[in-house]
């Protein structure tokens, strides 16, 4: 579906409801291909939920899960277990309507469906593009690198957020890869790819995956820094999950 400006657009969530947006992709409009001036299609995707803080069913879920990692008596990895397991449990909500900002305008993204999930395009033009860049280049130059990236090379990146009140102090940020037509993009597998997670082995994974901090795989970043440096672009084959800011 292709949205359209929707500058009056706010989300409608209740106190106790959270965005959370997956990092996504841009691109030309292939109707005009081999135009400079091209519109961007902005492919935008998040989930609304309610955190279970408190509930039966997750303080059940928690305690059968951590049956499955080693017993240990590592607080480090207990702590970290019950972080990352936490996330997972959360109620889906949907028939909300989501407003995303990009620059200084608003756009209808579209409606939640009974999983929580959206979806939706947006069209920019290639200038309104150029102005946001501008307008948020010491934010980029200021963002932490990719364990990836040379020095001096960055992928463009396009920030957004929820439309939210004046008086909500939570903020929904997402980013958006702007891809150009013409170029070398290399699609990734995560696990045993780019961090060790041990797939075959069901108690390391569990373990790899929610009770210890990420390694990654020797020599896996120099070889997409050497790409990257001749102009390729590495991406997932599957989302990572976005952020939230607030309290």
């Amino acid at each position: 579906m292709l949205l359209t400006l929707a500058p009056d657009g706010m989300n409608e969530l209740r106190s106790d409801e959270r965005i959370l947006f997956y990092p996504t992709y841009a691109r030309r409009d292939p109707a005009a291909t081999g135009r400079q001036d091209a519109d961007w299609l902005i492919d935008i995707h998040g989930i609304v939920f309610r955190p279970e803080l408190t509930s039966r069913k997750r303080d059940l879920l928690t305690r059968f899960a951590s049956r499955l990692l080693p017993r240990n008596d590592d607080t480090v990895e207990q702590t970290m277990f019950r972080r990352r397991f936490w996330t997972f449990l959360f109620d889906n909500i949907g028939d909300r309507t989501i407003h995303v900002r990009v620059g200084t305008q608003s756009y209808e993204v579209g409606t939640s469906s009974a999983d929580g999930h959206f979806r939706g395009t947006v069209r920019l033009a290639s200038q309104t593009i150029a102005s946001v860049l501008a307008g948020s280049s010491e934010a980029s130059a200021a963002r932490q690198p990719s364990a990836i990236d040379p020095p001096g090379v960055h992928p463009r990146w396009l920030d957004f957020e929820a439309v939210t009140p004046a008086a909500c102090r939570r903020r929904y940020r997402g980013q958006v890869t702007l891809i150009e037509p013409g170029g070398v993009s290399v699609i990734s597998d995560i696990d045993d790819t780019i961090k060790i997670s041990e797939v075959a082995d069901r108690s390391k994974l569990i373990t790899n995956v929610l009770a210890r901090r990420y390694a990654a795989v020797p020599g896996m970043a120099e070889i997409y820094r050497s790409g990257r440096a001749r102009g390729s672009l590495a991406t997932s084959s599957r989302p990572a999950l976005g952020s939230s800011t607030g309290h």
